[in-house]
């Protein structure tokens, strides 16, 4: 049982990143950086995205202020056919729920939600952390840039390397 609760359960595992994150940044005022990876269908790369953000008082707002980041860029390239995979499993619920959201990232999961219309289908699907590694180095990446930076069709070796893998990890039960 309390292997399950701490190897297993994903809401655990949320809560654990989380209380890590906040003792890590003990500011309310954070700055950081978002990936973001699109594929197409065939699972390969199509476009990269590092994206900086401010004001993040904890993670859970980082990774919304991630999930918009995605569908406003999947918006402005046109794409019509579009399932955001994170591995925040708060954010990828709140979006899933009809409900209104009356949480501290309320305004975000709106904004999102409302971009939904754009779509002919939009769905969000939470995905493990092994399953997501390509955009947690993407994020890393951005650390080198001041603004926003964009990869089209081109992309790093290193990121098609771990998106390779990371297609492995989900194939595997991920």
């Amino acid at each position: 049982m309390v292997n399950h609760l701490f190897r297993d359960c994903i809401f655990t595992q949320q809560v654990l990143r989380e209380l890590e994150w906040l003792i890590q940044h003990p500011t309310d005022n954070l700055i950081g950086k978002s990936g973001v990876i699109a594929r197409n269908k065939e699972v390969l790369v199509i476009a990269l995205c590092t994206y900086p953000w401010e004001n993040i008082s904890d993670p859970i707002m980082a990774e919304a202020r991630a999930c918009l980041q995605t569908v406003t860029m999947v918006e402005d390239m046109g794409f019509q056919d579009i399932c955001v995979e994170r591995d925040a499993v708060t954010v990828i619920r709140k979006l899933n729920f009809a409900e209104e959201d009356i949480s501290c990232i309320s305004s975000l999961i709106q904004e999102i939600k409302g971009r939904t219309p754009n779509f002919r289908r939009l769905c969000f699907k939470y995905v493990p952390r092994k399953v997501s590694k390509a955009a947690h180095w993407m994020a890393l990446k951005g650390w080198g840039y001041e603004d926003p930076q964009y990869w089209m069709e081109e992309v790093p070796r290193a990121v098609e390397r771990l998106v390779n893998r990371d297609r492995k990890s989900g194939d595997d039960g991920g």
